[in-house]
């Protein structure tokens, strides 16, 4: 329980890190997180679907068709 909670924590922190930094991770796969063997943490290697906020609000298609939101698919923009 408490290694599940730790990395759960690890998950918050890389979030909260990068909802600071109005950087969105729109295509979130558990196939792209490791865990760095030396440290323990977690470390997320795709950075292919990060966005950088530039504006309110983002109007691309990314992610897998099943999983899109409905905002992607009336083209009303998200953030």
């Amino acid at each position: 329980l408490d290694l599940a909670r730790f990395y759960f924590a690890n998950f918050l922190h890389l979030f909260h890190y990068l909802n600071e930094r109005k950087i969105i991770l729109r295509n979130f796969d558990y196939e792209n997180v490791f865990v760095d063997s030396n440290t323990g943490y977690i470390k997320y290697i795709n950075y292919d679907s990060f966005k950088i906020m530039d504006k309110d609000k983002c109007y691309t298609l990314v992610g897998k068709e099943k999983y899109l939101s409905p905002e992607m698919i009336n083209f009303s923009g998200y953030n």
